[in-house]
């Protein structure tokens, strides 16, 4: 009994800690956005779906409201990905009897708190030691580190103003779990098995993050030799891929449809265009779509300057640190016209691995047990900069300004 309730104290503790700060950024805007009906894919594809026999959609996607009219259908989605979002959202829309165009505004929200509960996950011992001290300096510190997830304004603002079937975060968030191979000693045998579960995870989401996957597979083997398992692996891996891409394709054929998804030559901008970017490095400091630029750069900064803080343990944070960098870089690198396009996607892949950093490395019970009162001092100067950074972003996104002058001029 008293072990059942030493488990459960970090637990609540945790989920308590959450909604709290779930609250404060509900209250910047986020609200107002989340009960708003947004049409998008997902919606587009669900009422059709539900209004047609199985015969006539296959499962497939649709971009425009009634695209099947046009004679196109969108298959840059995969199976599973749809299903995935489909078991979600249909019991909002059959049970609780909400339209698909709002259900789905619930999406960012489990994308944030997936990534709070794999961070809980990871460092459950480290946060158990902390808070059943009962030390309220080591609580506080959990709660910034908990604030910084909850508050970071990208997540929100790329799924609520952009597009709500963005499973960038997701993949970001099991590139940051293998980043873990990176800085603990696991044997041979346990990183090809994460890297085959993670890695067939990835494929059944989206082909696109193969060569990240592959990249990040040689970058943490003990040597540069070729296994057997290890190219079986791959070979599963690639299949897989192959398979999950080319299922919609033959569905959409069998049904006599175009698919209205933008191939490689378009994403790649190897077929001519130059509209969208000029070249590789244009798309990472000019971007035709939006970005965080301010916020992303202090992430990245505070990233960078904790590694150089942590002394003996550096070697091993900048490995992990450049080992997150690689499905950044090869999406860049591979498709660039869709990077500058949708840099509000491509963004996630360096702001969850800066949080991923700063969390993992700053929830460890002998560096905070052994603060300093002045490294406690700029500890919280630290995080308070950060979230406040995320949340200074997040009003801008929500037009916080316009929602009270709205809302005020009713009363």
């Amino acid at each position: 009994m008293k072990q059942r309730i030493q488990f459960l104290y970090p637990s609540v503790f945790f989920i308590l800690c959450c909604i709290l700060w779930l609250i404060v950024v509900m209250s910047l805007g986020v609200y107002e956005s989340s009960i708003t009906a947004k049409n998008g894919v997902l919606p587009f594809t669900f009422n059709w779906w539900e209004s047609t026999s199985i015969k006539n959609h296959f499962f497939l996607g649709n971009y425009l409201k009634n695209e099947t009219a046009n004679g196109t259908v969108y298959t840059t989605y995969t199976y599973p990905f749809y299903f995935i979002n489909y078991i979600i959202l249909a019991p909002l829309h059959h049970v609780l009897d909400i339209s698909y165009e709002k259900a789905q505004n619930i999406l960012p929200y489990i994308n944030v708190l997936l990534f709070s509960f794999v961070i809980y996950r990871v460092k459950l011992k480290e946060l158990k030691l902390l808070i059943q001290s009962g030390n309220s300096y080591f609580l506080t510190i959990i709660f910034l580190i908990i604030g910084l997830l909850i508050t970071n304004s990208l997540p929100w603002s790329s799924m609520l103003r952009n597009n709500l079937e963005n499973f960038h975060m997701v993949i970001s968030i099991l590139f940051c779990l293998l980043s873990l191979t990176c800085v603990n000693n696991y044997k041979t045998e346990k990183k090809d098995k994460l890297f085959l579960i993670i890695g067939l995870m990835i494929s059944f989401i989206t082909p696109i993050y193969f060569p990240a996957w592959i990249l990040c597979y040689i970058y943490v083997q003990n040597e540069l030799k070729i296994r057997k398992k290890m190219l079986g692996i791959i070979s599963m891996i690639i299949i897989s891929n192959i398979v999950n891409y080319i299922l919609p394709l033959i569905a959409a054929n069998s049904l006599n449809l175009r698919s209205s998804a933008s191939g490689f030559l378009y994403r790649s901008g190897l077929d001519g265009s130059s509209a969208y970017f000029d070249s590789i490095l244009s798309v990472i400091y000019s971007p035709k779509s939006s970005q965080q630029t301010l916020s992303t750069l202090i992430l990245i900064t505070s990233t960078v300057l904790l590694g150089k803080v942590l002394n003996d343990k550096s070697k091993l944070y900048f490995n992990q640190f450049i080992f997150l960098l690689i499905p950044l870089l090869t999406t860049i690198i591979f498709f660039p016209q869709f990077s500058s396009i949708h840099m509000y996607f491509i963004e996630l892949l360096i702001v969850i691995p800066c949080i991923f950093m700063i969390c993992y490395w700053l929830l460890n019970y002998n560096l905070i047990s052994n603060l300093k009162a002045n490294q406690y001092s700029l500890t919280i100067i630290f995080f308070t900069f950060l979230i406040m950074s995320q949340l200074l972003q997040l009003t801008r996104h929500f037009c916080l300004l316009d929602f009270f002058k709205t809302h005020l001029s009713s009363i």
